[in-house]
């Protein structure tokens, strides 16, 4: 029964899902029909370039807005401190099931634009050291505002570029990056701008003070 069970499971994800393989032969998107004026074929590289950039544009000013919102201000508080809210009121379980859903809706969205990129959905696109890599953009950015994680990625991606010919060395590089921000600068890129404020401050009160 127990054997009947998981073979149905395997086919309840193979059909829909592809199974171990993935989704494959995925179209190119459309708009349109050929020979229409307003038929646009995102084969070409530059078209579905600016349909992803207008895509991306929208999803991170309505993060933006998001952040600024009650319910950002909700989820920054229970980062600082969850027992706190939930002593002001504050539902720390429905905030952070909002949480999940809204990062998942977008990236759901990232990944719809990437399969019909790559005409195909694998479950090794996404393994471990992507995972790894996500979590080295957030600790290089930082967490505690809006553009940190931009500026993990931004700087990141510079890094990875960058480094194209020395690809064998690109792990060990970006773990030593990773230990060096965690000991050196555990806020991120974002907490710089305040360190070296703080630093000039300090130098000129202690000249004043000399």
């Amino acid at each position: 029964m127990s054997e009947f069970r998981g073979v149905a499971h395997w086919l309840k994800f193979h059909y829909p899902f592809g199974g171990a393989r993935g989704i494959n032969g995925i179209p190119k998107l459309e708009i349109g029909q050929g020979g229409e004026w307003y038929f646009i074929d995102f084969w070409d590289s530059q078209n579905f370039y600016y349909f992803t950039l207008i895509f991306t544009v929208l999803a991170l000013l309505i993060l933006f807005r998001i952040d600024r919102s009650r319910l950002g201000d909700a989820w920054k508080s229970i980062y600082a401190d969850s027992e706190l809210c939930e002593s002001i009121g504050i539902s720390v379980t429905r905030a952070r099931i909002s949480a999940f859903c809204v990062s998942g809706f977008f990236a759901g969205l990232a990944g719809a634009l990437l399969a019909y990129q790559i005409g195909s959905i694998d479950p090794h696109n996404f393994g471990m050291v992507e995972m790894v890599y996500l979590i080295i953009w957030c600790v290089v950015g930082g967490v505690k505002t809006f553009w940190g994680p931009l500026i993990g990625v931004l700087s990141m991606s510079l890094v990875f570029e960058l480094t194209r010919p020395l690809a064998e060395w690109r792990p060990a590089l970006f773990g030593l990056i990773l230990i060096l921000f965690l000991v050196l600068l555990p806020g991120g890129l974002e907490t710089l701008p305040a360190r070296v404020r703080e630093k000039l401050h300090k130098t000129g009160t202690q000249r004043e003070a000399g």
